[in-house]
């Protein structure tokens, strides 16, 4: 099953768990990178895409990263369905800048 941020972001708890934890199947979540021509905005890009990872590794029982063109493919097998989903959804929370 493939996830993005932006499909994660359209879920809830109960969905996201149940996608998680009743698939009898690998998992591979895709991050954007690259989509500026900027050095500094690829390596933001590379940046978050090696936070998600580390941050989903603890639940998973095994994860691998791999690149394709302009996407971190993260390959998953979760562990821990209720924590993951937590992690999931609080990193694909919209970030909003204090605009004071």
């Amino acid at each position: 099953m493939e996830l993005t941020i932006q499909k994660i972001q359209n879920m809830n708890f109960i969905e996201l768990y149940n996608s998680l934890h009743y698939a009898k199947t690998n998992f591979v979540l895709s991050i954007s990178i690259g989509g500026a021509s900027s050095n500094l905005d690829w390596a933001s890009d590379y940046l978050w895409a090696l936070f998600i990872g580390e941050n989903i590794a603890e639940f998973c029982e095994s994860i691998v990263a791999n690149e394709q063109s302009c996407l971190i493919e993260f390959l998953f097998v979760p562990k821990n369905s209720t924590e993951l989903t937590s992690k999931l959804l609080w990193l694909a929370t919209p970030f909003e800048e204090d605009s004071e």
